[in-house]
């Protein structure tokens, strides 16, 4: 008997490795509902089914279970010899190769959390939300005063408090340095993806953010900034930008994000032990890209 589980990363079930991970990488913090199962193994070793017979665009896809019949320690793990730029790349199509083929995004059930009429969840990942934003900050003079009444100590006291000028322009120059608008780090937590907000559920609370109040999104390559009226930009990172970004245009738009690809990345990926999805024909990088 083999474990499985919902990973919450992948948004599917997933086999469980030794560790309580999931294959695809992401630790047992991210699996749920862990179970017991007969993996279907054909005479020749090779697995022949998932752990669902319903597919779901996640992150990655399924690799096959370290352990399982024919199998040896020194199997490759494809998804650690992938950069993050590649795995983020390789998920966006995967999703767009899953919409295209007619499918729905995932729905997670019994998530626990409050939803309103017409809402369902999608996805449940890990974030790290950032603002861009100054604040004040303060910093106190400091004086040395030395010396006598002779003229060596004149010229003592008058170095004492030139020094200190100079150490407290420093320090002003450092205070208004840091006080400078800046990324600022906020806060870990779980994104929770609907189709209508990203909810929040950080270690400072809840907060959401409807996509109907949304004025602007950037992608970059630790994250999505995200624009609200009369406040703050905000980034949310720690996922796969291009990949959030793909899911936010189909739930919000309708419209599917391919990614290009050219032969460097479709050789990366044969090297993992990868492929491009099935029925995709993705895009030419443009030349020059």
């Amino acid at each position: 008997m083999a474990r499985a589980g919902m990973c919450s990363v992948c948004g599917t079930n997933v086999w469980l490795a030794e560790n309580g991970g999931c294959q695809s990488g992401h630790d047992a913090s991210f699996i749920s509902g862990v179970y017991e199962a007969e993996i279907p193994v054909g005479s020749g070793g090779e697995v022949l089914g998932a752990v669902s017979a319903s597919a779901s665009p996640h992150l990655s896809d399924q690799v096959q279970m370290a352990g399982r019949a024919g199998a040896t320690a020194a199997e490759p793990r494809p998804l650690e010899q992938l950069s993050a730029d590649d795995v983020d790349r390789l998920a966006t199509l995967e999703l767009a190769a899953h919409l295209l083929a007619g499918r729905s995004l995932p729905v997670v059930a019994d998530s626990g959390i409050t939803l309103v009429e017409g809402e369902c969840l999608h996805y449940e990942v890990p974030y790290g939300a950032w603002v861009f934003c100054g604040v004040d900050v303060q910093y106190s003079k400091s004086y040395l005063a030395v010396g006598g009444g002779s003229v060596l100590g004149v010229a003592a006291l008058g170095a004492t408090l030139g020094g200190s000028a100079l150490f407290n322009q420093h320090k002003k120059n450092r205070a208004a340095a840091q006080a400078a608008p800046q990324w600022r780090f906020v806060e870990n937590g779980t994104l929770h993806i609907t189709n209508g907000r990203f909810g929040m559920a950080g270690q400072t609370g809840w907060k959401d953010i409807w996509f109907a109040h949304i004025r602007k999104i950037e992608i970059y390559p630790d994250g999505l900034v995200i624009y609200l009226d009369g406040a703050d930009p905000l980034k949310i990172g720690g996922i796969a930008p291009s990949w959030l970004w793909a899911v936010y245009t189909w739930l919000t738009r309708g419209q599917i994000v391919q990614m290009p690809c050219d032969a460097a990345f479709e050789s990366r990926l044969h090297r993992a032990g990868r492929s491009l999805p099935a029925g995709l024909s993705p895009l030419a990088l443009p030349p020059g890209d």
